[in-house]
């Protein structure tokens, strides 16, 4: 959500040339970390990573703003104008094979990735933000199914990723009583996507509604 807020202290000066950090003083509500100049109206965004209604009230203070000195300023310009070379990074690349994208709509699309490679990875990301927590219906017991059955080929391909996984910590081993086996689904492409069939763990589970905004 974008709100209007003004600082506690009046802008001495309207300048074009100023430039704010502003860092968020809670974890929750959070506003979002960012860059922001002088003017009468100044609007920041802030997320409610709860299940529960936040109010924001007057005068509540939710950042910090600090104005940026010219050497600051010259670091992140350099930052985000340092070039990239394919040499120097690996740049991640989209399959446009099956895209509905034209000839000179990928291009540009390559292109923008190749400019701005820090932006794009294949590798999962993580958030202290959220922490995921499944409710199961009062008096479930645990449901340990065994692995479905697969040829040598695809077991291979199964033991590659989970060895990937938990090099990049993606994923740990586990004495739990639940169990759900692992499935592999073909893509377009020819690879094969992994999977894991939750669906005796889904059908116990208390399912979250959530209001879509109007």
């Amino acid at each position: 959500m974008i709100i209007p807020v003004q600082p506690t202290k009046p802008f001495s000066k309207f300048s074009p040339d100023e430039t704010y950090s502003v860092s968020s003083l809670h974890e929750n509500p959070r506003v979002t970390n960012g860059l922001i100049s002088p003017s009468k109206t100044l609007f920041i965004e802030i997320s409610n990573f709860s299940h529960d209604s936040i109010e924001v009230h007057p005068q509540q203070k939710l950042a910090v703003m600090e104005l940026l000195t010219e050497h600051q300023l010259n670091s992140l310009s350099r930052l985000s104008h340092t070039p990239h070379s394919i040499e120097e990074e690996q740049i991640c690349l989209p399959d446009l094979s099956y895209s509905d994208l034209n000839d000179i709509q990928k291009a540009k699309l390559v292109t923008l990735i190749k400019q701005y490679p820090q932006v794009f990875t294949e590798k999962l990301g993580r958030t202290h933000l959220v922490k995921h927590v499944i409710e199961l219906q009062p008096g479930t017991q645990p449901a340990n199914t065994q692995p479905y059955r697969l040829p040598p080929s695809k077991k291979a391909i199964v033991d590659q990723q989970l060895e990937e996984m938990l090099q990049a910590g993606h994923i740990t081993p586990s004495h739990s009583l639940w169990a759900s086996p692992i499935v592999l689904f073909p893509k377009k492409d020819g690879t094969l996507r992994f999977c894991v069939d939750y669906r005796k763990l889904n059908a116990n589970t208390i399912r979250t509604a959530y209001h879509m905004p109007r």
